[in-house]
């Protein structure tokens, strides 16, 4: 399934963290938009957390705002000899699931190759 993702983050100096995600599922026409308020950078990753906002098209019942999710990037460089960059899919705490950005980045692996780049800088 290809879908379309745009995001920024950026931690502030008193420590808050302000941004956005779309995720856009093109097979189905569907997007979800979170406002990003949890950054947690190790490394070359970055995952990114926040609470949806909007939810348009045709979506399992169970998304809907203010519902909390995660995202994880990984960067994998730059130029033509440099594997693609990859993200994950949207991790949404459901059903008792609980944590944030800096606690479930395990469950978040980063596995689809991206058509793009991903800056993650410290």
């Amino acid at each position: 399934e290809r879908s379309t993702v745009a995001f920024n983050a950026v931690q502030h100096r008193d420590g808050t963290v302000t941004g956005h995600l779309v995720y856009h599922y093109r097979a189905g026409d569907a997007s979800v938009r979170l406002d990003v308020d949890c950054l947690d950078v190790v490394g070359t990753r970055a995952v990114l957390g926040g609470r949806v906002a909007k939810v348009s098209g045709d979506l399992p019942p169970f998304i809907t705002n203010g519902l909390e999710a995660v995202f994880q990037v990984e960067d994998n460089g730059e130029g033509a000899g440099a594997p693609p960059d990859r993200v994950s899919d949207l991790l949404f705490l459901v059903f008792d699931r609980t944590g944030d950005c800096h606690t479930l980045a395990p469950e978040t692996p980063p596995r689809r190759p991206l058509q793009g780049n991903v800056d993650v800088r410290p």
